[in-house]
């Protein structure tokens, strides 16, 4: 068996505390012991099943247990946990609650994959590859398909506005964003501003929160708070960042840039903390994602997912 081991980290005078987790199991939620997040559930693989019956048709019994080889995109929203793993060159879904774990159809899990879990539990998956950003239900069957390569070429993340019901990516290649209206099938660009002193080279992730946009400027190692115009309001993290990789916000307005090696937490722009990889129980940040109440770090070298649970500035759940 392998175990996720035990970690104890100090976080601002509090502690986040990992215990041993069989293969693809997942712990029951406990006490929180820190003041933002929650402790850790650990997925490293789940019991097989086949592709989604015909409706009508009972669904078959889990099958053997497969355990995650290289994950490097995951969202989680409730009990459904979404994954690209490159390992198996496949992207799945989890149930956290029957530890099942679905391959959903035609979908690849390649590097550069990003995902995001709408509220009703249907899946968005960019391909910057394929240049193409599908919607998915739980299933993995399609909902829609937007395929354009002028528009999708250089994007590299993907957020999503609940609120609005809009789907935000960013092109790193013309320092721009994208909305995305999913029901409407919709794309609108929207320039970043590119006036000396605020000037985007490019943008590597996003991240949204119901009065703002984040952008990652990682060339020049700073994150940029912007209107839904694209007007910059703040920049922070110039002395603190140094090979930023992914970008989340909660809805308490904390913000969580990862590094491969460390994940650096702000709040109105002011550093709040900083959470090394192994304090979080995971050998490499490979993507950082939050969804509602939910924070999913895809793991790539320990073959795992870390979920977390977001807790409020009361420490409510």
């Amino acid at each position: 068996m392998r175990g996720l081991g035990a970690g104890l980290a100090l976080l601002a005078g509090c502690s986040i505390e990992l215990r041993d987790l069989a293969p693809g199991m997942s712990e029951a939620p406990r006490a929180p012991t820190t003041d933002f997040l929650g402790p850790a559930t650990s997925v490293t693989g789940g019991f097989t099943l086949a592709p989604a019956p015909a409706a009508g048709v009972r669904e078959p019994p889990p099958g053997p247990f497969l355990a995650l080889l290289n994950p490097v995109a995951a969202a989680a929203r409730g009990s459904d946990v979404y994954l690209a793993d490159a390992g198996h060159n496949a992207v799945f879904h989890f149930d956290l609650l029957r530890q099942t774990l679905r391959r959903l159809p035609s979908r690849r899990g390649r590097p550069g994959i990003r995902l995001c879990v709408l509220e009703d539990q249907t899946l968005l998956v960019l391909d910057p590859l394929q240049r193409s950003l599908t919607r998915l239900t739980r299933e993995g069957a399609p909902l829609f398909r937007l395929q354009n390569a002028a528009m999708l070429a250089g994007a590299l993340d993907l957020a999503y506005d609940d609120a609005q019901g809009i789907a935000w990516l960013n092109d790193a290649t013309g320092a721009r964003l994208i909305s995305v209206r999913p029901a409407l099938n919709a794309l609108v660009a929207v320039p970043l501003p590119l006036q000396a002193g605020e000037a985007v080279s490019q943008v590597t992730a996003i991240a949204v929160s119901k009065d703002a946009l984040y952008v990652l400027d990682a060339a020049r190692r700073r994150v940029l708070r912007l209107d839904h115009q694209g007007r910059v309001l703040q920049s922070f993290g110039e002395l603190e960042l140094q090979l930023p990789r992914a970008l989340a916000v909660d809805r308490y307005r904390r913000v969580y840039v990862a590094e491969a090696q460390r994940v650096q937490v702000y709040f109105d722009g002011r550093p709040l903390a900083a959470l090394a990889a192994r304090q979080l129980g995971v050998a490499e940040i490979r993507d950082l994602r939050i969804h509602g109440n939910d924070l999913a770090i895809a793991d790539g070298i320990g073959a795992r997912v870390n979920l977390y649970r977001i807790l409020s500035p009361e420490r409510g759940s």
